[in-house]
C-alpha cells in the first residue's frame, strides 16, 4: 500500500518511459527484498531476491486518458535458475567435449549431423558449416557410407550400442584404423532422437600391438632356437606352465604330455625318488628364501633306467609382481664328461710323475714355482704349500738364479736346454733338463724341469774309474813280475851251461826252477784275479764269506773262530773273500807259533770295522806298514799288497 510504481528503482528506464507514453511493457526484473526494507518503500517479510516477469499494461480511458494500469507479474525465479543451469551444463558439456580428443557426433533421425566437436571438424578434414546438416554420404566414399548407414538405421530402430572396427582416410590422406562406437540417443519418452558417436583412433595402438606381436614373435623364435630350455612357469610343489620352448623338455628328457600333470612334474623329471625328494625339498626352500643366488642349481643328475645318466644345471629367476618363474635348464653332460675324462687324465699324468724318480717341477718363466711330483717333495722334503710361489733358487738358499740355469737358457732360446752341474748346497750332481711350453703367440708359458740325481752314477764313474786303474796296475803288476823271473831264469840257464863245475852247474839248474815256480804261483793268483769285476756286486753275508775263506786254507791244528753274527751283511764284490783267504794264508805260513785265529766285527759311528787277529809270534813294529808293500815278505810278495789294493777300491768300502 502506497507503492509508487513509477518510483519503484528496479524498474527499468526503457521501460518507465514506454508506460508513462502509454504504451504497455513487459520486462524482467530481480526484485531485491532487502533493497526494499533498505529503502522502505513498502513492508514485507521476505528476504532475498526473486526473479520477476512484469507486464504493465495502461487502462485508457477514452482515447487518450489513463486511468490506471494493469500490472501482471510473474515469479519465475525457478525458471531463470533451470535455464541457467540448463546453459551452464550445455557449456560444460561444449567444453567437455572440446576437450575430448576423439571426434564425437551426433546425428538426428534423417542421418543429419546437428551437433560434433572440433575434433570430428580435424577427423573429416571439413569446417562446422561444411559438416552440419549433412549425411555422412556427402563426404565418405560410398561403400563406407553406405555401411555406416546400415548400423544408424538399426541404432534408429532398436534402441541398443554398437562397436566396430574400420580403415578410414583422413583429410591428411593417412589410412588410420578407428574404432566407431555408437548408440541410440533417447528422449525422456524412450523415444529414439538420433544416433550418438565416438571416433577413436587405434592405428598406434594397433601398430604397437603389431610391434608388440613381432617382438613376441622374435623373442619366441630366440627363445624355441636357444640351445638351453626355457619355460615359465609358477613357483610351488605344483607346477603350472604357460610357456616353454623344445629343449627344456629334451634337456629334462620328458614327454610334454609331463607339462600338462602339475601334481607329477617331479616324478617325471627325477625317477630316483630319493633324489627327487631332495631337489624338490631344495627347490621350495630356496624360492621361498627369496636369494637370487640360492636359485641356481649345478651338475643335477638325470637318470633314465636302462639310459646313460645325463646332467643339467637349473637357474629360476622370479617375475615381479607376479607368482610365476622364468626357469632355464642346460646340458652341462659334455662338461662333466670332460672333468671327468680331464681329472682321469691328471690322475694319470700325476700318476706318471710321481712314478719318475727324477725331479720333475713346473715353474713360470720368473721362476716361481708351481708344483714338484712326489719325488720332489720327498726328496727336497718340502710340501706344495711350502714351495707354490717361490723362486726355485731360494729353496737351496740362494738370492739369485744359478750361473748355470737351464730354465733361463730355455725360456731365452724357446727349445730345450739340459745342463749338467754340481750343486753343493746339495752336495748333489744333476742333469737339468728344462722344456719351455709356448702359448700361441709363441711366448713361454710355465717351464718343465727334469732334474736327474746322477750323484751315485759319479760315484760309481770314479769308482769304475779307480777300480780300472788298479786292475791296469795289477796286470801290469804281473806281467812285470813274470818279465823280473823270465830273466833270471835265462840268468841261471846261461851260468848252467857255462860252468863246467857239474855242482855248480845243478845250483843254477835248482834256482832257475824256484823260479820257474814262482812263475807258475804268479800264474796261478792271476787266475784267481780274472774274473774280478765280472760277477757283480751285491748284499753278501761277512760270516758266509769267511766260513768259505776257510775252506780254502790247510790250517791244520789251528782254530779259526767266526764271532761275526750271520745277519751282518756288506755291499762287495765276491772277490772279498780272497781277502780273507790271504790273511788266513798269511797268518799260517808266518805266525810259527800260532794255534788260533779269531774274526769280529765292531760297528763305530757309520763304519764296519771287521777285525782279524791271531796268537802267533807277531809282527815287529817296522815292519807292520811294509808288509802291504809290493815284493815284501818270504813269498810272492803280492799277497797282502793286493788285499790291501783289493779293499781300497770304492765300491768295497
Amino acid at each position: 500500500r502506497g507503492f509508487s510504481l513509477f518510483s519503484d528503482p528496479q524498474l527499468p528506464e526503457k521501460n518507465l518511459k514506454q508506460i508513462k507514453r502509454g504504451e504497455t511493457t513487459r520486462f524482467r526484473s530481480t526484485f531485491h527484498f532487502d533493497l526494499i526494507k533498505e529503502k522502505k518503500l513498502f513492508e514485507t517479510r521476505r528476504e532475498g531476491k526473486v526473479m520477476l516477469d512484469v507486464q504493465i499494461t495502461p487502462m485508457i480511458h477514452g482515447r487518450h486518458q489513463v486511468t490506471g494500469y494493469l500490472v501482471h507479474v510473474t515469479d519465475i525465479t525457478k525458471e531463470v535458475q533451470a535455464q541457467e543451469e540448463l546453459i551452464n551444463q550445455k557449456l560444460l558439456l561444449n567444453r567437455l567435449l572440446e576437450t575430448i580428443p576423439s571426434p564425437v557426433f551426433y546425428k538426428d533421425n534423417t542421418g543429419r549431423y546437428m551437433f560434433f566437436n572440433n575434433a570430428f571438424e580435424k577427423f573429416v578434414g571439413l569446417t562446422k558449416e561444411e559438416i552440419t546438416g549433412k549425411t555422412v554420404h556427402d563426404f565418405a566414399p560410398k561403400s563406407h557410407a553406405d555401411f555406416y548407414r546400415e548400423n544408424d538405421i538399426e541404432l534408429l530402430n532398436t534402441p541398443k550400442s554398437v562397436s566396430y572396427e574400420s580403415r578410414v582416410r583422413l583429410s591428411d590422406g593417412l589410412l588410420r584404423d578407428v574404432i566407431f562406437s555408437k548408440a541410440s540417443l533417447l528422449d525422456q519418452n524412450d523415444d529414439i532422437q538420433g544416433v550418438i558417436g565416438i571416433i577413436t583412433d587405434v592405428s598406434d595402438i594397433k601398430k604397437a600391438e603389431e610391434e608388440i606381436r613381432e617382438k613376441e614373435a622374435y623373442i619366441r623364435t630366440i627363445l624355441d632356437n636357444l640351445p638351453i630350455g626355457v619355460a615359465v612357469n609358477s613357483m610351488g610343489p605344483h607346477i603350472g606352465f604357460s610357456y616353454h620352448n623344445k629343449n627344456f623338455l629334451k634337456i629334462f628328457r620328458i614327454p610334454e604330455a609331463a607339462l600338462m600333470e602339475p601334481e607329477n612334474i617331479w616324478d617325471y623329471i627325477y625317477e630316483d625318488p630319493q633324489l627327487r625328494d631332495e631337489m624338490k625339498r631344495r627347490a621350495m626352500e630356496d624360492y621361498a628364501s627369496g636369494d637370487l643366488s640360492r636359485m641356481h642349481w649345478d651338475d643335477i643328475p638325470i637318470t633314465r633306467k636302462g639310459e646313460e645318466t645325463s646332467y643339467v644345471s637349473a637357474m629360476s629367476i622370479p617375475i615381479p609382481s607376479s607368482n610365476l618363474l622364468i626357469s632355464t635348464v642346460w646340458d652341462v653332460t659334455a662338461r662333466k664328461n670332460f672333468e671327468f675324462e680331464l681329472r682321469k687324465t691328471n690322475q694319470i699324468l700325476e700318476g706318471m710323475l710321481d712314478g719318475i724318480p727324477d725331479i720333475i717341477g713346473i715353474q713360470n718363466p720368473d721362476h716361481s714355482l708351481i708344483r714338484y711330483n712326489k719325488a720332489g717333495y720327498e726328496i727336497l722334503g718340502l710340501s706344495h704349500e711350502e714351495i707354490a710361489g717361490k723362486p726355485c733358487y731360494s729353496l737351496i738358499g740362494r738370492t739369485k738364479p744359478c750361473e748355470i740355469c737351464a730354465s733361463t737358457r730355455a725360456m731365452h732360446s724357446k727349445k730345450i736346454v739340459t745342463v749338467e752341474k754340481y750343486v753343493p748346497e746339495l752336495k748333489r750332481h744333476l742333469i737339468c733338463r728344462s722344456n719351455p711350453i709356448l702359448d700361441d703367440d709363441g711366448n713361454v708359458q710355465i717351464i718343465v724341469e727334469q732334474l736327474t740325481d746322477i750323484t751315485s752314477r759319479k760315484q760309481m764313474e770314479e769308482a769304475i774309474n779307480q777300480t780300472n786303474q788298479k786292475l791296469r796296475f795289477l796286470t801290469g803288476l804281473t806281467r812285470h813280475d813274470i818279465l823280473n823271473i823270465l830273466n833270471a831264469i835265462y840268468y841261471y840257464h846261461e851260468l848252467a851251461l857255462s860252468d863246467d863245475d857239474p855242482e855248480k852247474s845243478r845250483e843254477y839248474i835248482m834256482k832257475a826252477e824256484e823260479a820257474a815256480n814262482r812263475i807258475e804261483a804268479t800264474i796261478g793268483f792271476t787266475r784267481e784275479y780274472e774274473d774280478f769285476g765280472v760277477a757283480s756286486s751285491g748284499w753278501q753275508s761277512v760270516y758266509s764269506i769267511i766260513e768259505s775263506a776257510k775252506r780254502e786254507v790247510n790250517a791244520g791244528s789251528i782254530v779259526i773262530s767266526n764271532y761275526i753274527s750271520p745277519s751282518l751283511e756288506v755291499f762287495v764284490d765276491p772277490i772279498i773273500r780272497k781277502v780273507f783267504s790271504t790273511l788266513l794264508e798269511n797268518a799260517v805260513r808266518h805266525g810259527i807259533t800260532i794255534t788260533s785265529i779269531r774274526f769280529s766285527a765292531i760297528e763305530k759311528d757309520n763304519d764296519l770295522v771287521i777285525v782279524c787277529e791271531d796268537d802267533g809270534v807277531g809282527i815287529p813294529v817296522e815292519n807292520k806298514m811294509q808288509i802291504f808293500g809290493m815284493g815284501y815278505g818270504n813269498h810272492t810278495g803280492i799277497g797282502l799288497f793286493l788285499a790291501r789294493e783289493i779293499l781300497s777300491i770304492p765300491v768295497f768300502q
